[in-house]
């Protein structure tokens, strides 16, 4: 899989980047990034996979291949017993030598935010082979990479929305939260100077809007410094 090249321009943005829009957000991402075009065995190995998955006990695996740019101080002088967290993003399988046999392998992407309050988080990935359900090779970290917005971030990022933005919290106070509709965009700043965050920072652009009505609600979330910015303000 290619990697989406860091330019000079501001942000990274994902593609094909998911729109939540009458989607529960607090349901489980896992069944639903698995590609529903693989076999029922390809999906099994795939749980089985995800199932056998251990909580991470450091924030750079054991291993691991690093691809891209580390800061210096990534992960160091976090608060001691700070927790690791780990969550699911992407389950993408590779391109088919053989239409008929299908994918023998995929890529699995997971986002670890840092432990550290305000330094950029990173991607952690492994190729799995689809036929037996082993991984393949070491995994590599990836910095400054364009991921999926998981489920996870999203549950976080309508949180400060509603904690730290009053006009969300307004919202939120005279709706019911099935009744709002949030359509999200995950953005990885990787130029200085810019008002939603520093380099690496991972920011979520939401729309929200009351369902049967035409008003949108934009807010910027800067979930590595947690932080939220009205885009509208001067």
């Amino acid at each position: 899989m290619c990697e989406v090249p860091v330019t000079k321009t501001a942000t990274i943005l994902v593609l094909a980047a998911v729109v939540f829009l009458g989607v529960d957000p607090m349901s489980r991402a896992d069944d639903r990034l698995i590609p529903a075009n693989l076999t029922e065995s390809q999906k099994a190995n795939i749980k089985k996979f995800l199932a056998s998955v251990e909580k991470p006990k450091q924030f750079l695996p054991e291993k691991a291949k690093l691809v891209g740019s580390a800061p210096s101080d990534l992960g160091v002088g976090a608060e001691p017993g700070a927790e690791i967290r780990q969550y699911l993003a992407a389950v993408i399988p590779y391109t088919a030598k053989d239409r008929k046999r299908g994918p023998e392998k995929a890529e699995i992407l997971w986002y670890r935010p840092n432990p550290k309050k305000g330094q950029p988080g990173v991607t952690v990935r492994r190729v799995l082979d689809l036929t037996t359900g082993a991984a393949v090779g070491d995994p590599e970290v990836l910095f400054n990479h364009a991921t999926p917005l998981t489920v996870e971030e999203l549950n976080e990022a309508i949180k400060l929305a509603r904690d730290k933005y009053p006009a969300a919290a307004d919202l939120y106070a005279t709706t019911e939260a099935k009744d709002v509709e949030v359509a999200p965009l995950v953005q990885v700043i990787t130029a200085t100077g810019q008002a939603d965050g520093a380099v690496g920072d991972r920011v979520v652009s939401l729309q929200l809007r009351k369902k049967g009505t035409n008003k949108r609600l934009a807010v910027m979330v800067n979930l590595t410094r947690q932080t939220v910015r009205d885009p509208n303000a001067p």
